[in-house]
C-alpha cells in the first residue's frame, strides 16, 4: 500500500510527500478470509496445490463482497461441499488491523507534508483492493469527504506511468506536468564520518543545490567526493551511492581552498554531482541514479530507523564534529611550534603541550562538553 499527497497547480502536479508499507496489500486481506473459511467451515488444505485453490476462493470471496452485503452458497473444495454463509460485516471487523495499518500509513504522509484533513480537497482510490467497501468507507471517514472513484482502479497507475513516460520523452502535446520527490536525502561524507545533506528528503525535483566545501590538510592537492542517501548522521550507515577524486587543488593552507559541490537531480531522477575548484576551474562530475536496485521497504526501514535512533545520532554527531575541530587545532599547533617555536618563552611552550596532551588525553575519553572545555582552552593558551 502506498500513499501519495500531491498539490496541482497551474498544470503542475507536484508531489508533496508519500509513505506506505509495502507488506501490505490485496493478498493480507484474502489471507484473513482463507483462515476464517478454514477456522468456520474447516476446509481441509494440506497440500500447496490446495493452499493455492483456497487462496483463490478467499479472493472471489473478497471480490464479492466488494458488490454484495452477503454470499450465501455452495463451494465446491477437494470433492467436498461446503455450504458457506458469509456477511461483509462479520468480515469487517476481522479486517480492522490491515485497516488501521492503512490509515497509519495515510497519517504519516500527511505528517510529512504537514497537512490537516480538511485541507486534502481529492481523494483518488488507485489499485483493485481499493473496491473493498470496508476501505473506502473508512478512508471516508477520516477525511470527512466522498472519494474520487470514476476511474478504473485497475487501470489508472498504468495510464498515469504511460501519460509521464509520454511527457518525458516529449510526445506529449498536453502541458500537464508531473513533480515528483527524493524519497531519501542525498549529500557527502565529510570529516568525522559524517554526513552533510545538500538535498534533503520530499525535496521536490527537478532540483539542484550547491554548497561550498574546503580543504582539511595544509597543502591538500585532491579531496574524495564519497555520495550518500539517507537520513543518518553516520555514513557508514547510509547507502554509498559512488565516488570521485578532485585533482589539483593548488596547495594551500587548510581551509583556504574553495570547492563547489552541486548537487542536480532531474525529472527522470537522476542525480549528477560535480565539484569545481573555484581558483582553478577544474570540475569534476559523475552520475547516479539513486532509487536504482532500493525497494520501497528499505526506503521506509531507512526513515524508522532515523526515526528510532535520531537522539544518538545527534550524540554522535555533536561528538564527531569537536573531535574534528580538536584534532585539527592539535595539528596546527603542532605545526605553528614546529615552525615557530623559537617565538615562544619555555614558559609557553609548556602550557602549550599540557594543554595538547590534556586535549589528547579528553578525545579519547569521548566526552563531548569535555573536548570542548580542553579545546578552548587550547586555543586561549596558544592564542
Amino acid at each position: 500500500f502506498d500513499v501519495s499527497i500531491l498539490q496541482f497547480n497551474e498544470g503542475v502536479f507536484e508531489v508533496i510527500a508519500t509513505n506506505g508499507n509495502s507488506s501490505l496489500g490485496g493478498d493480507d486481506f484474502d489471507q484473513i478470509i482463507k483462515n476464517y473459511l478454514i477456522n468456520k467451515y474447516k476446509f481441509n488444505s494440506q497440500s500447496l496445490k490446495d493452499q493455492a485453490k483456497l487462496n483463490l476462493i478467499a479472493k472471489d470471496i473478497k471480490e464479492k463482497l466488494s458488490s454484495q452485503d452477503t454470499i450465501n452458497e455452495t463451494i465446491r473444495f477437494n470433492n467436498q461441499d461446503y455450504q458457506i454463509d458469509i456477511s461483509l460485516s462479520e468480515i469487517e471487523e476481522l479486517f480492522m488491523p490491515l485497516v488501521d495499518k492503512t490509515i497509519r500509513c495515510v497519517k504519516n504522509a500527511l505528517n510529512d507534508a504537514n497537512l490537516s484533513t480538511d485541507e486534502i480537497d481529492g481523494i483518488i482510490m488507485v489499485g483493485g483492493s481499493t473496491r473493498m467497501p470496508t476501505i473506502q468507507n473508512h478512508i471516508k471517514k477520516f477525511f470527512n469527504q466522498d472519494l474520487l472513484n470514476d476511474l478504473n482502479p485497475d487501470e489508472v497507475v498504468a495510464i498515469g506511468a504511460a501519460r509521464q513516460a509520454s511527457v518525458l520523452s516529449g510526445q506529449a502535446n498536453d502541458d500537464t506536468l508531473l513533480l515528483d520527490v527524493t524519497p531519501l536525502s542525498l549529500g557527502i561524507e565529510t570529516m568525522g564520518d559524517l554526513v552533510e545533506r545538500i538535498i534533503p528528503r520530499n525535496s521536490t525535483i527537478p532540483i539542484a543545490k550547491a554548497q561550498e566545501f574546503t580543504t582539511y590538510k595544509d597543502g591538500q592537492t585532491m579531496m574524495k567526493i564519497h555520495v550518500v542517501q539517507g537520513e543518518r548522521e553516520k555514513v557508514s550507515e547510509n547507502r554509498s551511492l559512488g565516488e570521485f577524486i578532485v585533482k589539483d587543488i593548488p596547495p594551500m593552507p587548510a581551509g583556504a581552498a574553495k570547492i563547489k559541490v552541486t548537487f542536480q537531480v532531474d525529472a527522470n531522477s537522476l542525480l549528477t554531482v560535480s565539484a569545481e575548484e573555484q581558483t582553478t576551474g577544474i570540475k569534476t562530475a559523475i552520475e547516479i541514479k539513486p532509487s536504482y536496485g532500493i525497494e520501497e521497504s528499505e526506503i521506509r526501514k531507512m526513515l524508522e530507523d532515523s526515526f528510532t535512533n535520531a537522539e544518538n545520532d545527534k550524540k554522535f554527531r555533536s561528538l564527531a564534529e569537536v573531535i574534528v575541530d580538536a584534532n585539527q587545532i592539535l595539528e596546527l599547533t603542532e605545526k605553528a611550534i614546529q615552525d615557530d617555536k623559537q617565538l615562544l618563552s619555555e614558559s609557553e611552550k609548556s602550557t602549550i603541550e599540557r594543554c595538547m596532551n590534556n586535549l589528547k588525553s579528553e578525545i579519547t575519553k569521548k566526552n563531548t562538553s569535555k573536548i570542548k572545555l580542553a579545546t578552548d582552552e587550547l586555543n586561549n593558551a596558544s592564542m
